[in-house]
């Protein structure tokens, strides 16, 4: 059907040639679809695992410095005299470490991570005249979700952390001065 042929038809008819035009082209726009997911995913992970690999060849065969960061976060950029960027590793460390390991197990990420899958088992209750609240299932799931991007966040701070010292040990080598802010 030309153009001009599809301009005289009337408005009812006009709809269903579009109409049989999107249900012919649906099954080549879902294969296409899910071919591009397909490769996403499989891009997706080739990434990662060409990023888990560097960071075990990073360690390997980097120096004492960039080893002890792979445990005390921003230790190799401040070995290095890179402070700034060195005490924020430290500092998101310390955050990260504080909020899944907190002393006050109910207020820790652990906890909410633990009664993510049920959002929490005990019930409210009265004692006696006193009323004993039992778990908030919004908070455990909201506290719980936020946990999960907290982790993924740490995760990917503490490979930036790695790939900044593996970055910094290659400029050394090479026989250049890192670049340092002057205060």
């Amino acid at each position: 059907m030309t153009d001009l042929d599809y301009l005289k038809l009337s408005n009812p008819q006009k709809m269903l040639v579009d109409l049989r035009r999107f249900f012919a082209a649906l099954p080549g726009k879902i294969g296409n679809g899910l071919k591009n997911l397909v490769i996403f995913v499989s891009n997706f992970f080739k990434k990662i695992g060409s990023a888990i690999v560097d960071v075990f060849r990073t360690f390997v065969n980097g120096d004492w410095k960039t080893k002890v960061s792979y445990f005390v976060m921003g230790f190799g950029s401040c070995a290095r005299g890179q402070w700034g960027r060195g005490i924020l590793f430290f500092l998101f460390q310390t955050l990260f470490n504080f909020y899944m390991f907190n002393p006050d197990a109910s207020q820790s990420g652990l906890y909410y991570l633990g009664k993510l899958s049920t959002l929490g088992t005990v019930e409210t209750h009265k004692e006696g005249r006193r009323t004993v609240y039992g778990d908030n299932s919004f908070f455990i799931l909201l506290y719980g979700v936020l946990t999960i991007f907290f982790i993924i966040a740490f995760i990917y701070t503490w490979y930036t952390n790695i790939r900044q010292n593996k970055i910094s040990e290659e400029i050394l080598k090479s026989g250049h001065k890192l670049k340092v802010a002057d205060g």
